[in-house]
């Protein structure tokens, strides 16, 4: 993982058999657009051959996961730390969570399955 697209493109030429993805740290415009748009992103993702996006939570909704997973990329998201957040990214299709509680996501996801 790294936030630096060149070094995504330079480890995915010289090993393509491992995954490699780009973190993007989004934001939000003046106007409340997110910075960059999932088609941006997922340009940015074709042409650095990464193999799925790693963002920040805080803006980013599901109808844009949706959009980066239905191109065949992964999507990871950090931090959180927060059970509903935690579950609305599962739902929406997060591969992966960066927490700072891991026992405790991990324990109420599982024990909350139909939530």
């Amino acid at each position: 993982i790294s936030f630096n697209k060149q070094v995504i493109h330079d480890f995915k030429t010289h090993g393509p058999e491992f995954k490699a993805f780009w973190i993007c740290d989004l934001k939000i415009d003046k106007f409340g657009k997110i910075i960059s748009s999932a088609k941006e992103v997922l340009d940015i993702l074709k042409q650095i051959k990464a193999d799925g996006l790693s963002s920040n939570w805080e803006v980013i909704d599901g109808s844009y996961i949706k959009a980066i997973i239905g191109h065949g990329y992964e999507y990871h998201v950090w931090t959180i730390d927060d059970i509903d957040i935690a579950r609305r990214f599962k739902k929406w299709g997060a591969i992966s969570i960066t927490t700072n509680r891991p026992g405790y996501l991990k324990k109420n996801i599982q024990e909350n399955k139909d939530r």
